[in-house]
């Protein structure tokens, strides 16, 4: 195996840029085939909640910095929560009321939970290949959540801000995936191109037998080649 040198690897991958490039293109164009053409059309639906730290809401007026940012600490816990099969058992019966089975499982995997910009504030996302079907998780969780928080934390309360829309297309995402395919592609090639350069164990030129076998090169025997008949070419010492 040869040494690793930089320089050299360099003016390897230089060499072979063409092929490099060919292949990263065409494995871009197959990503994005792939995403195009056979990778299912999702769609998400969303709605928000602000959460708040006292139950009485008479007190609103003297909110402190303090309360929201006990809000905010409690938005992490609620996202804990609402996970929790008690609260998906009621999502998943008001969802068979709407017309939809699904096990808990399958409603976990297609919410995402997560704070507004660190705010006190809960998004609620659900994305599903069935952009009806994302907003009936969306509405069911609004419909459900509230109360059962409250009656498992004891403390706080949560308001829906805004009824969920029905569900917008938001994947494949053909271009990201067209762009990971061209990097999976150019980082490959070039790890195969430098592999086999590292495995390459012929002698190339004189300095390269001086630098394997660190001896004196007397002479050198030149190749050449000649054209023969019909064109084609015949080697002569």
């Amino acid at each position: 195996m040869q040494e690793l040198d930089i320089q050299a690897i360099f003016f390897v991958l230089v060499k072979r840029i063409r092929w490099i490039l060919a292949i990263t293109l065409a494995v871009a164009l197959l990503f994005g085939a792939y995403s195009q053409f056979f990778m299912p059309e999702t769609y998400r639906s969303r709605f928000n909640m602000y959460v708040s730290n006292y139950t009485d809401r008479t007190d609103v007026a003297g909110t402190s910095s303090s309360s929201i940012a006990a809000s905010q600490a409690m938005v992490q816990e609620y996202i804990v929560v609402l996970q929790d099969d008690k609260i998906m058992d009621k999502v998943a019966a008001n969802l068979k009321s709407r017309g939809y089975r699904m096990t808990n499982k399958q409603i976990v995997n297609a919410v995402s939970l997560s704070s507004v910009d660190e705010t006190a504030m809960l998004s609620v996302s659900a994305v599903t290949t069935d952009p009806k079907l994302s907003r009936a998780i969306c509405l069911a969780i609004a419909d459900e959540a509230p109360d059962l928080l409250q009656e498992v934390m004891k403390i706080g309360s949560i308001e829906v801000m805004a009824e969920a829309k029905m569900g917008e297309r938001v994947g494949p995402a053909v271009v990201r995936n067209t762009i990971v395919g061209a990097l999976i592609g150019f980082f490959v090639c070039c790890a195969v191109v430098i592999v086999l350069y590292l495995l390459d164990n012929t002698v190339k030129d004189e300095k390269n037998l001086k630098k394997r076998l660190n001896v004196i090169v007397l002479g050198t025997v030149p190749s050449f080649q000649l054209k023969g008949k019909g064109g084609r070419f015949r080697g002569k010492n």
